[in-house]
């Protein structure tokens, strides 16, 4: 009986990793955060911050790609014209450790102008919690308005290079299966902004 479920679980495995594969080779139509700190900067400030509302606060923007601007943060720039007095670019890596100690979860890098880039390192047997993480930071007062910015994957069939129409379908039915955001990060609901990319 276990080797039955076994024989199916492990296509599903299979099919589930080739497909975030594909998927991840897709343009997510982000840009590199230089331009944040380096575009056109007028008296030192780049001009783009210059057109925008600074809203009080603290934007968590989390996204897989350390060095790329969030599509939910360049989206939020272009079609509401605001930045918070404190943006977070969070990224959560899980390393090949069971632990990983509370002193080494945490790297920030300054990007200027109120941006920060931060990842979390979190061992393969932790539960990633970022508002815990957050409130150990420097300078990250969680007693401010806090708004968390996720990206959500609406991934649909079409002719995706590298998989069997079949397959692509399945991926599709699985990847709706897939965990909540907000839960597995355990973000409080009702400060979670989400932004939507098909692919």
């Amino acid at each position: 009986m276990r080797l039955r479920r076994w024989l199916a679980v492990v296509p599903a495995l299979s099919l589930l990793a080739s497909g975030r594969m594909v998927f991840a080779q897709l343009p997510t139509g982000s840009v590199t955060t230089g331009p944040f700190a380096q575009s056109a900067p007028i008296g030192g400030t780049p001009l783009m911050l210059l057109l925008l509302i600074s809203l009080p606060g603290i934007a968590v923007y989390l996204f897989k790609d350390e060095g790329a601007a969030p599509p939910a943060l360049v989206s939020n720039l272009r079609h509401n014209h605001v930045l918070h007095d404190k943006v977070l670019l969070v990224s959560v890596h899980t390393e090949d450790v069971p632990r990983v100690g509370d002193e080494e979860r945490a790297k920030m890098k300054d990007l200027g102008d109120g941006i920060w880039q931060v990842r979390f390192d979190y061992g393969f047997m932790e539960d990633p919690d970022i508002p815990l993480a957050l409130s150990q930071l420097p300078d990250v007062d969680l007693e401010e308005q806090v708004t968390y910015f996720l990206g959500r994957e609406s991934v649909s069939a079409g002719k995706a290079p590298g998989m069997h129409p079949w397959r692509e379908e399945l991926f599709v039915l699985l990847n709706r299966g897939a965990a909540n955001a907000s839960r597995f990060f355990k973000l409080p609901p009702e400060q979670v902004k989400r932004w939507q990319r098909r692919g």
